[in-house]
């Protein structure tokens, strides 16, 4: 794990992202998290510009890639 890009995000988003990247939904999360599915997604979208990517499969793959977040 890069220190430099493991600090990008924060430990909520990088959460959100690693629930999102089992397959849970916005809702799910949400659920599983007390928090609302637009929480999430904001949560989601904000790891998305810290990772310098456009979709939320993109930011899973580079937080997997980059050891931000394990499954």
């Amino acid at each position: 794990r890069s220190a430099a890009t493991a600090s990008v995000l924060s430990a909520r988003e990088a959460q959100c992202l690693r629930l999102v990247a089992i397959g849970n939904t916005d809702a799910d999360v949400g659920q599983m998290l007390g928090i609302s599915p637009r929480t999430v997604r904001f949560h989601v979208d904000s790891s998305k510009r810290k990772l310098g990517v456009t979709t939320r499969i993109q930011a899973v793959a580079k937080a997997l890639r980059d050891r931000v977040i394990a499954v």
